[in-house]
């Protein structure tokens, strides 16, 4: 074998092994030098050759510290990666909510999805970046350093953090997990994943990943995502609902700035801050409000349904003295024009605008004519006829007069003669005027109509398919609805209002009727209210039905047939208000990208580089000043620890460019790079210690890696009204670490030692082991040594801590915080299943050195 490996090196033996063993040119095949001996070397370190015969004591310090160092560096960059994600997930898109037909922001990503994929990253990229970069630097042999890691950094997440979390909640508070759901998903698989590593090592082939078994490890990973988005949407059934804006298609309910503003949600602001402040606004007015609201991020006001109850301020309305523009500065009171009242008259119409003379053989018919208005007053119309296609004395008699109404009277009658024939021909009308003597203008007009039979006729809309334009009020349409072709009888019909694109209380009031037709009456109206709800160039549409008619028919040659009539409503946007929205739009757009241009991406990344260098942030400055020695020490650490990895982490572009990804790569790359040093580090230590490197995994580099995400846990517990955002994501970012910290390097490794077969290396060193005597053609070997011991240490202790968690959800009614005592016990108990755990964990591995 030895013969073998140096004819396929050129006849120079090449040191290959694990991660801090190589293979010494004077040693046996197979046999490995650790990487603090001589001869051993990591992916990055030793730096220097002769570093073995420095002094043990020297080398620890040197090992410790400078692993603590690369800690701070990771915790520094790893800031910065969560930046990065947390730019990425935040990006909105604008949308339609099918709900209301309004344009929303909703967010691009689910919230679960986002949890499980790129924050659980964010938060597990050093440990899962360990595993593979320790698979890669060992020529593809497994290691100890990463699997440890993870059990490691998975005990210390769940035991530690949950424990520092509970204790954390203030006096007399709880937190509860709002998303139970997915916390029993995420929680189910976060056992299942380890209780799987227990499997592949154990049972199915000892010591061995196969290729399906890896690929498998690494396909949970999406399964979990998969199921946990199910349970959020809802499709378990049992989905919380605490929250409607928990939705995903839900809008975005915080503000934006003007420069996100599109020209239909300028439309909304502007329809209601005129609802609020009057219609008087001046455009410039009108810009400094929009721009203080979304400056000040003032909450969204209410719904259209509500706002319906706000009493608008017009001009031709009684109105306050002063409106003032709330919470502006540099704007004088608003005062609206104070123009006199209109007189209150009497205004006239017809009780019906069209009239069938049914009869053949009737000889007048009365026509009321109603006053509304000021109906104490004395009051007179002038009436005549007007001929059309039924010719006046020949088919009618001529009338014309004077209707006088007085105090309190609402109604008249004019009686007009027909003439009495049986020539008539179909559909002959005639024409009832009201004219203002004053002024000669007609102010209404009825059609009487001359029938030849004595049918009820047919119902239908008059037109089918109608426009109208939404005001800055509620207005009211009336949609007519006739019946031809005959007029005896009484007829009625019920009706109402159905969604289309217009959804009732947002766009209109949704209503329901019964419409009758009187004997001879061809024409009576639906009444439509318009709400103000704001647009620029989104067309709405409402449905209107008739149905169940009795005493006559539908126009079977409408869309309904015989069954129902429907006329459909579109609403349009006022020219006037389109145009005044699209130029204040504009001065919006314009006054965006001067500020825009103040602070760019480029500023923004320069500004960033200066911050660097700063020892504490300025709003640090601003608060009360710190014990002297106290402030000093703080400042001299991070100086010495903190402000050199500012320094170097400063080049990586901040996350508004490309949309965060720009800032994702680079901030990756930068914790790559860190976790060659740290894995490297970390084996030189437990070379020195003489504790191996799984026992520097489990405490030190778990510890390292996991104490960032310790603190932020802490103040999302304090701060957060609910408990997912602390130990929600701890279930989820474990479940992550197996299924891609494992998943990932172990389908690689499998695939390449399965495809590309055994070595002599690999020979030398597993052809004599137990496990490996059905896979000597080659395999990805995984001893489970002490790696099963800890799996299953972790895997009861974690049973343990869910316990505990669903004990106090139904104690305290919450996972964290109530009271302090049973809080304090819970911790305490948390943090000794952890010591047990380090404890029999490495007893195990001293046991088995």
């Amino acid at each position: 074998a030895v013969q073998t490996l140096e004819n396929a090196n050129g006849g120079a033996r090449r040191p290959v092994g694990q991660r801090g063993l190589r293979v010494m040119e004077n040693s046996t095949l197979g046999v490995e030098a650790e990487v603090c001996r001589q001869g051993g070397s990591g992916v990055l370190l030793p730096l220097f050759d002769n570093e073995w015969t420095w002094d043990p004591t020297l080398r620890f310090f040197l090992y410790f510290f400078g692993l603590g160092y690369m800690f701070c560096g990771v915790g520094v960059v790893s800031d910065i990666f969560m930046n990065a994600i947390e730019e990425i997930t935040s990006k909105t898109v604008k949308k339609v909510n099918p709900a209301s037909g309004e344009f929303v922001r909703v967010k691009v990503w689910n919230a679960t999805v986002a949890n499980l994929t790129l924050m659980a990253l964010g938060s597990s990229a050093p440990e899962i970046l360990l595993s593979i970069i320790e698979l890669l630097g060992n020529e593809m042999y497994s290691g100890e350093l990463g699997p440890s890691t993870i059990v490691g950094s998975a005990a210390f997440n769940l035991l530690c953090i949950i424990a520092v979390c509970i204790s954390a909640i203030p006096p007399g508070e709880v937190r509860k997990i709002k998303e139970l759901p997915v916390f029993v998903v995420t929680t189910t698989f976060s056992i299942f994943a380890y209780v799987w590593l227990l499997f592949i090592l154990l049972v199915t082939s000892p010591s061995i990943v196969e290729i399906w078994e890896g690929v498998f490890t690494f396909i949970f990973f999406w399964m979990l995502i998969s199921i946990a988005y199910m349970a959020d949407r809802g499709y378990f059934g049992f989905r919380i609902e605490d929250d409607e804006d928990d939705d995903e298609d839900a809008p975005i309910r915080t503000r934006v700035i003007s420069a996100e503003l599109s020209a239909e949600d300028l439309a909304k602001i502007q329809s209601q801050l005129l609802q609020v402040h009057g219609r008087h606004l001046s455009d410039d007015e009108l810009i400094k409000l929009i721009e203080e609201e979304r400056s000040n991020q003032m909450p969204r006001k209410e719904t259209q349904t509500d706002m319906r109850k706000v009493a608008p301020l017009d001009i031709e309305s009684q109105a306050p003295s002063c409106i003032v523009g709330k919470g502006l500065e540099g704007m004088e009171d608003v005062t609206p024009p104070k123009d006199d009242a209109p007189t209150l008259k009497s205004s006239f119409a017809f009780a019906y605008d069209q009239i069938g003379i049914v009869e053949v053989r009737q000889r007048s018919v009365s026509v009321r004519v109603v006053r509304s208005g000021a109906v104490d007053e004395n009051a007179s119309i002038t009436y005549q006829t007007r001929a059309g296609r039924a010719k006046r004395d020949e088919d009618y008699t001529h009338v014309e007069g004077v209707l006088k109404f007085g105090p309190g009277e609402e109604t008249k009658s004019v009686l007009i003669n027909i003439a009495n024939s049986l020539a008539f021909e179909s559909n002959e009308e005639f024409y009832l005027d009201l004219i203002d003597a004053k002024t000669s203008t007609k102010v209404a007009s009825a059609t009487l109509v001359i029938l030849s039979n004595e049918e009820a006729g047919y119902i239908r809309f008059e037109d089918e398919n109608l426009t109208t334009v939404e005001e800055f009020q509620e207005k009211i349409l009336d949609v007519p609805v006739i019946r031809r072709d005959g007029a005896a009888g009484k007829v009625t019909c019920e009706w109402r209002t159905e969604d289309n694109t217009a959804k009732a209380s947002t766009h209109y009031v949704a209503g329901k009727g019964v419409l009758e037709f009187e004997h001879g009456q061809m024409v009576t109206t639906i009444p439509l209210t318009i709400l103000p709800a704001g647009r620029c160039q989104l067309r709405s549409t409402v449905r209107i039905v008739i149905f169940n008619i009795t005493g006559a028919k539908f126009d079977p040659n409408t869309e309904g047939g015989k069954e129902f009539c429907v006329a459909n409503v579109v609403i349009e946007p006022d020219p006037d208000i389109q145009e005044r929205i699209l130029r204040i739009h504009s001065v919006l757009a314009v006054n965006w990208a001067k500020a825009h241009t103040a602070r760019s991406n480029w500023t923004a990344w320069k500004e960033q580089i200066m911050d660097s260098i700063k020892l504490k942030d300025d709003e640090e400055d601003e608060e009360e000043e710190r014990n002297g020695c106290f402030e000093c020490l703080s400042m001299i650490s991070t100086a010495l620890l903190v402000v050199p990895w500012k320094i170097v982490f400063s080049c990586i572009p901040p996350p508004g460019f490309c949309d965060g990804w720009l800032c994702f790569v680079g901030s990756l790359m930068g914790i790559g790079a860190l976790t060659a040093v740290v894995g490297d580090l970390a084996a030189l230590l437990g070379c020195v210690l003489e504790i191996g490197s799984a026992i520097t995994a489990i405490t030190l580099v778990a510890l390292g890696t996991s104490l960032p995400d310790t603190f932020a846990s802490r103040t999302a517990a304090v701060q957060d009204p609910t408990a997912d955002a602390s130990v929600g994501n701890v279930t989820g970012s474990n479940s992550v670490n197996v299924f891609l910290g494992l998943g990932l390097p172990w389908t690689l490794g499998a695939l390449y030692w399965t495809i590309g077969g055994a070595d002599p290396i690999w020979l030398a060193r597993y052809q004599d082991k137990a496990f490996a005597q059905d896979w000597l053609s080659g395999a990805f070997v995984v001893e489970a040594g002490n790696l099963w011991f800890n799996v299953m240490v972790f895997s009861c202790c974690a049973v343990c801590c869910v316990i505990l968690l669903a004990t106090r959800r139904k104690v305290f009614g919450g996972e964290l915080g109530g009271p302090k005592g049973p809080a304090y016990v819970s911790s305490v108990f948390l943090v000794c299943l952890w010591a047990l755990y380090i404890g029999l964990s490495c007893w195990h591995i001293l046991g088995h050195q």
